[in-house]
């Protein structure tokens, strides 16, 4: 499950999380939910140290996203 994660992030390490969360295709309601009540940084927190210095839970969230993304586009197929 690392090597998804990993793979997705690459190109993101010194971005803005929430410019990782954009290119996930996400609502700006839930973008809002995920930066702000769940991962709890400011617009500026750059992705690599949203994942490396968060909770288990902004990780899990994290390959939360990934999967859901990856089903989503494998059902449009």
């Amino acid at each position: 499950m690392v090597e998804p994660v990993v793979m997705a992030l690459l190109g993101y390490e010194d971005k803005p999380f929430v410019e990782f969360l954009k290119s996930q295709k996400l609502t700006d309601t839930v973008r809002h939910y995920v930066q702000h009540a769940i991962a709890m940084v400011t617009d500026d927190a750059s992705t690599t140290e949203v994942v490396t210095d968060s909770s288990l839970a902004v990780r899990l969230l994290v390959c939360l996203i990934l999967w859901l993304n990856a089903t989503i586009h494998m059902l449009s197929l």
